[in-house]
């Protein structure tokens, strides 16, 4: 099992992390953390998923392609919604291209930098591309906080 680790600092409306691969570090970009008295996981296409281990699922969807979702059934996150055991619980986590946090509805976007307040991830189609070519020796993925 090789992990690769997300440390995230959250914002009061995005999330900013550092992914680190060994020699290769890449930005990460998520909604705030929203908590939800229904799911450990967090309000459904509002918030980041929480603090804690994921499997690596490929994913190849129809709008996110060549990626991984991220799935924890103990954290109330599933790979599809057919998964799932009530309406409640996410999915669909997926690592995809997004710059800005309304890019995304409770995924994970990569970049290269970020921008100074820090509102935007930059180059993440640069790092997406970096990402496919990195993720395939990893098997798991833990948030942590900064």
């Amino acid at each position: 099992m090789k992990t690769l680790t997300i440390h995230r600092k959250q914002f009061p409306k995005f999330s900013l992390g550092i992914m680190n691969f060994d020699d290769t570090i890449l930005t990460t970009i998520e909604c705030p953390w929203i908590p939800f008295e229904k799911s450990l996981a967090g309000k459904p296409f509002e918030s980041c998923i929480g603090y804690g281990m994921y499997r690596l699922e490929k994913h190849d969807g129809q709008k996110y392609k060549n990626t991984v979702a991220l799935v924890s059934e103990e954290l109330d996150v599933f790979h599809n919604s057919r998964d799932r055991e009530n309406a409640n619980q996410r999915f669909t986590c997926a690592i995809h291209i997004a710059n800005y946090v309304r890019d995304i509805k409770g995924c994970i976007g990569v970049g290269l930098g970020l921008t100074i307040p820090g509102e935007m991830i930059t180059q993440s189609a640069n790092a997406m591309k970096i990402f496919r070519q990195r993720i395939g020796e990893y098997t798991h993925i833990n948030i942590k906080p900064f």
